[in-house]
């Protein structure tokens, strides 16, 4: 398992943050369009906003992104490009840690 030192080159990697905001892009777009009484949506959608708008912090979501459990058990800080990490298990945190970073509060 990488380090927090490993784990950290890799979310301040431009092609790592490059596709985290691909799904943050894509999660977005499909909050954006969602019904209006979808729980939190006032929130979800004023971040998708931001997302879209280019002003959301791709970096802060990629650290965000790295601290998942699966994510960093299967990435390898020396397996560039992609640090052996997959898209899917990237869109899949991505969308988990949406309303986190939407500002939702359970």
């Amino acid at each position: 398992m990488p380090t927090v030192r490993q784990l950290m080159t890799i979310a301040d990697d431009q092609s790592f943050q490059a596709r985290v905001y691909y799904f943050m892009q894509k999660a977005a777009i499909a909050v954006s369009s969602e019904d209006q009484v979808t729980t939190n949506h006032a929130l979800r959608v004023a971040f998708a906003t931001k997302i879209l708008g280019g002003t959301a912090l791709v970096k802060t979501y990629s650290v965000g992104v790295v601290t998942n459990a699966t994510i960093a058990s299967t990435a390898n800080a020396l397996a560039s490009p992609d640090f052996g990490i997959l898209d899917s298990d990237i869109e899949f945190v991505v969308n988990s840690l949406y309303d986190a970073f939407s500002g939702v509060s359970k």
